[in-house]
């Protein structure tokens, strides 16, 4: 990472572009604190697999809560019921008892 002063990157601009361009970061000051950060865009795909990473290593590390006592199909055959009853109460009477009977 550099420090530039702010109207060093002003008179600057275009060479402090292209070298954040090839992945250098640079630190603005003004006098003497730092007041901006300029440095290469992060890509979408990154952003979600490092978002993904820590979403996995936040879940990992907590305690599993709750009863683990129902089947797959228990889980979407009721939820495939509330999606209905929801949606279409009239209609999800007869579909409800055609689930159920599967």
């Amino acid at each position: 990472m550099k420090t530039i002063t702010a109207s060093e990157a002003n008179r600057r601009f275009s060479r402090v572009l292209r070298e954040v361009a090839q992945g250098e970061t640079y630190t603005a000051v003004s006098r003497g604190k730092p007041v901006a950060s300029i440095g290469p865009t992060e890509g979408e795909a990154s952003r979600r697999r490092r978002a993904k990473a820590e979403l996995l290593k936040r879940l990992h590390s907590q305690a599993v809560t709750g009863d683990r006592d129902w089947t797959r199909e228990e889980l979407y055959r009721n939820r495939m019921r509330a999606a209905l009853d929801t949606s279409i109460p009239a209609y999800a009477e007869g579909v409800g008892d055609r689930i159920d009977s599967c």
